[in-house]
C-alpha cells in the first residue's frame, strides 16, 4: 500500500524512492515536495548519484550554486554532521572541506579515533601525515 500522497507523484511520472525522500524533507506539502522532485530531476539529468543528490539537496536545498560546489568537490557521501562542521570551520570553503573529510577517512581507516583525528586535521591544515603524527605521538 502506497501512500495516496506519494501515489500522486509517481503517477505524475516522478521515481518513488526520490519522492519518497522528498516528503521526509518537506513533509505533506506539495508545492514543497513538487520544488523538491523539480531538482532532484535537474541533477539527476546531470548524470549525479541518487545519494549524492538527497545529501545536497539535504544540505543546501535550492542553493544550486552552493550544490554545484558540493559536487565538484565530492564523490562520495559523508556524514552531514562532518560535512557541515568542516564548512563552518574552513568558512564555505569546499576544497579544504573535501581535503579534511578524505583525510579523516584516511586517519580512521589506520584506526584512529575520530575526535583526535579530527582535531589533529585541522590543527595541521588537513596534511594527513602530520595529523597522523600528531595523533600517534600524543597516544
Amino acid at each position: 500500500n502506497i501512500d495516496p500522497f506519494i501515489k500522486h507523484f509517481i503517477d505524475l511520472g516522478h521515481d518513488k524512492e526520490a519522492t519518497e525522500e522528498a516528503v521526509k524533507i518537506c513533509g505533506k506539502v506539495p508545492q514543497q515536495v513538487a520544488g523538491y522532485l523539480s531538482e532532484y530531476q535537474y541533477y539527476a539529468n546531470l548524470g549525479y548519484s541518487r545519494q549524492l543528490i538527497y545529501q545536497a539537496l539535504r544540505l543546501f536545498g535550492s542553493d544550486r550554486t552552493q550544490t554545484f560546489q558540493f559536487f565538484n568537490s565530492f564523490n562520495r557521501v559523508y556524514s552531514d554532521t562532518d560535512l557541515i562542521e568542516a564548512l563552518n570551520y574552513f568558512q564555505g570553503d569546499f576544497t579544504l572541506t573535501a581535503k579534511f573529510l578524505s583525510g579523516l577517512s584516511q586517519l580512521q581507516e589506520m584506526g584512529l579515533e575520530n575526535s583526535k583525528a579530527k582535531a589533529a586535521l585541522y590543527s595541521t591544515r588537513c596534511d594527513v601525515q602530520a595529523a597522523a603524527a600528531v595523533v600517534l605521538e600524543s597516544s
